[in-house]
This record gives structure tokens, sequence and C-alpha cells, in this order.
């Protein structure tokens, strides 16, 4: 499985925690992919990985950019 999203929801700070967990929940989206695509969000958006069906591990890396002080 992919990403998934709830689209706007970094706009609307009111989802749930519980919308954040692994399974799909009304609103969710799934972004599918290929090995070494590249996603960029906004930190705000509520996201969650996706099932893995596959069966190894998959690997991440998060980025976190800030604007100097």
């Amino acid at each position: 499985g992919g990403l998934l999203v709830w689209p706007g929801s970094h706009h609307d700070r009111s989802i749930p925690v519980e919308a954040r967990q692994h399974e799909p929940s009304a609103g969710a989206l799934e972004l599918p992919g290929r090995a070494g695509d590249v996603v960029l969000y906004d930190r705000h958006l509520v996201h969650a990985p996706g099932r893995n069906r596959l069966p190894h591990v998959r690997s991440a890396l998060l980025c976190d950019f800030r604007l100097a002080a």
C-alpha cells in the first residue's frame, strides 16, 4: 500500500488522531508509488503509511526543511 493522506487536512486541524491509524478511514486517499519515487507534502498534512503488502520491510528517508532564523 502507498502513503495515506487526508486531503485538505493541513488546513483543517480537527481530524482526530484515530484517523492516523494504518487502516484507511473516511476521507483518506492512498498515493501509490514505485521504488525511487519522491513525495513532498506540508508537514501539517495528516498522513500515515499504508499496509505493507510486500514480503520485505520498506525504507524511507525523511527530511525536514525550515527557514533560517
